[in-house]
């Protein structure tokens, strides 16, 4: 399969899985085995701060898990 346009991709392939659970008459979630869980966890972010800020606010969410780390900024920082 081709590695480009994967946003492309994506929208087929949405589509097809929306008209196979029309068909089935069944909403997505039931169609790929109802619900797994009650919640899904997805991001937090820090705002740019010194770094003191910084940690302090990521220790005010404890229930958070963190499983990945990005940095970035400007070349110029």
């Amino acid at each position: 399969m081709s590695q480009g346009f994967p946003f492309a991709k994506c929208a087929v392939i949405m589509a097809t899985l929306d008209l196979a659970g029309q068909i089935a008459g069944l909403p997505m979630h039931r169609f790929f085995g109802g619900r797994l869980r009650d919640k899904i966890e997805l991001t937090y972010a820090l705002s740019i701060d010194a770094p003191a800020a910084m940690a302090e606010s990521a220790k005010s969410y404890p229930f958070v898990k963190f499983f990945k780390l990005k940095v970035s900024g400007d070349e110029k920082d």
